[in-house]
C-alpha cells in the first residue's frame, strides 16, 4: 500500500507522457522474470518429487514481487529520462537566450546607432541648408520609424519567452490574419494582399504564431521595391501540420540574411536586417516548426508548424 501511494503520487506530480509505457514495460518484464522464475522453482521441485502446495498461490506472489521490482526499476529509468529530456530542452532554451542576446547587441551598438547618427547629420544639414529641409525631415522621419519598430520587435523578443507556455484557450488565427492584412492595407494602400484561408476557421491556442505572420506580412510590404506590390497568404492545416506561407513579387530575401539566420549567430560583418526574422525563427522554434525560403520567380516564406504544438 505504500508502494501504491507512492507510485500514485509521482504519476500526479510528474508529467510522464509518452513514458507510461516504458513504466508498463518495466512492470510486465518484472511479471514475466519473477512469475517464469516461480514456475521454474515449482517444476524443478517436483522434477524432484518434492510436493509444492498451493503452486498457483506461489507464482501470483512470485509475479507481485515482480511488479514491486519493476515498478521500482521503472520509475528510476523514467525519472532518468525525463531529467535527461530536461536538461536537452533547458540547453537548447539556454542556446537560443544567448542567440538572442548577441541580436540585442547588434541592434543596440549597430541599428540603433546608425539610425541615430543618420538623424543627428540631417539634422545638422536642416540647420545649414534650409532649402533642403523637406528632404531632409523626409530621412529623419524615416530613420525614426526604424528606430521605433526596432524597439517595439525588440520588446517582443523580450517577452517571447515570458509567455512562450502561450495559453490553453484558444482563438481564431484566420480571424488574426484577416484584421492583421486589414492594418497592413490601410497603411499602404497601395499594396493588393490576396488571402486563402481554409474552412472552417483554424483555432490555435499560440498568440506569438499571429506575430509572426505580422513580422512576414510587414517584411513582405516593407522590402517589396515593385511599384505595385501583391502578396498571397495561403494558410492550409490537416491532421499533423500547420503550414502558413507568404508570398510576394518583391526582390525576396537575401541570401546573406537567409544563411546568418540558419547559422544561428551574428558577426559584425554578416547580420540580417533588423530583428523581424529573428523573431520569426525564434517563434518557429519555440513551436519545433520549420522556416523555409525560397526566392525564385517570386518570394516565398513558409512556416510549418506541428498542429500538436499550436
Amino acid at each position: 500500500m505504500v508502494l501504491v501511494g507512492y507510485v500514485y503520487r509521482w504519476l500526479t506530480t510528474r508529467q510522464i507522457g509518452d513514458e507510461t509505457l516504458r513504466l508498463a514495460g518495466w512492470m510486465f518484464t518484472g511479471i514475466l522474470v519473477f512469475g517464469g522464475s516461480g514456475v521454474l522453482v515449482i517444476l524443478y521441485q517436483r522434477l524432484l518429487g518434492g510436493v509444492f502446495l498451493r503452486s498457483t498461490y506461489s507464482v501470483l506472489g512470485w509475479a507481485t514481487g515482480g511488479i514491486v521490482i519493476g515498478l521500482i526499476v521503472g520509475i528510476y529509468d523514467v525519472a532518468r529520462r525525463i531529467s535527461m529530456r530536461e536538461m536537452v530542452e533547458a540547453l537548447a532554451r539556454a542556446e537560443r537566450l544567448s542567440e538572442q542576446l548577441r541580436v540585442y547587441n547588434r541592434v543596440l551598438r549597430h541599428d540603433v546607432r546608425t539610425a541615430a547618427n543618420i538623424t543627428a547629420g540631417y539634422a545638422d544639414l536642416v540647420l545649414e541648408s534650409p532649402a533642403s529641409q523637406a528632404k531632409s525631415v523626409e530621412v529623419i522621419n524615416q530613420q525614426m520609424d526604424r528606430i521605433v519598430r526596432l524597439t517595439d520587435q525588440s520588446r517582443k523578443i523580450a517577452n517571447l519567452h515570458r509567455h512562450s507556455g502561450d495559453s490553453d484557450e484558444s482563438f481564431d488565427f484566420t480571424d488574426e490574419i484577416e484584421r492583421r492584412v486589414a492594418e497592413i492595407e490601410t497603411e499602404f494602400p497601395a499594396v493588393e494582399v490576396y488571402l486563402s484561408l481554409p474552412t472552417p476557421p483554424v483555432a490555435v491556442t499560440t498568440p506569438s504564431l499571429t506575430i509572426a505572420f505580422g513580422e512576414l506580412l510587414r517584411n513582405a510590404v516593407e522590402h517589396n521595391t515593385n511599384s505595385t506590390p501583391e502578396i498571397e497568404v495561403l494558410l492550409t492545416r490537416d491532421e499533423d501540420e500547420l503550414t502558413l506561407r507568404v508570398e510576394d513579387n518583391g526582390p525576396g530575401t537575401p541570401q546573406a540574411e537567409i544563411d546568418v539566420l540558419d547559422a544561428g549567430y551574428e558577426t559584425q560583418l554578416e547580420h540580417s536586417d533588423g530583428t523581424g526574422l529573428w523573431l520569426v525563427k525564434w517563434i518557429v522554434d519555440e513551436l519545433d516548426g520549420d522556416l523555409t525560403f525560397e526566392n525564385d520567380a517570386r518570394s516565398t516564406v513558409t512556416i510549418a508548424v506541428p498542429t500538436a504544438t499550436v
